[in-house]
């Protein structure tokens, strides 16, 4: 699956049957429909705890500023390549793009 475009409004949601494992200290996401599984790191699991519920993309970077101190920009592109990289194995999903005033636009 190719990642859509995303914006700061993109709002993200993990998809299907997705679930998360501690393994040896490391989270671990495996989707049972796919049979596919990420390991993923202190960054990618803070942002995959975050879409515990469905998050603007804008939301998770700036959890990420939040918990690490970086710099807003970076923050935006760490989140935009982790979030593409789960969504090409088909572990969340864009569910709508939020509207400027706050409000959730489903997307299709």
């Amino acid at each position: 699956m190719v990642a859509p475009s995303l914006t700061p409004r993109s709002v993200i949601a993990r998809a299907g049957e997705a679930f998360d494992v501690k393994v040896g200290g490391a989270l671990v996401v495996y989707d049972p429909a796919s049979d596919r599984y990420a390991r993923l790191n202190r960054t990618a699991a803070l942002l995959w705890e975050q879409l515990a519920r469905p998050s603007p993309l804008a939301d998770l970077a700036a959890g990420l500023v939040a918990r690490y101190g970086i710099e807003p920009g970076r923050a935006t592109r760490d989140a935009e390549a982790v979030v593409s990289a789960l969504i090409e194995r088909s572990m969340v999903q864009v569910v709508s793009e939020g509207a400027q005033t706050g409000n959730v636009a489903p997307l299709g």
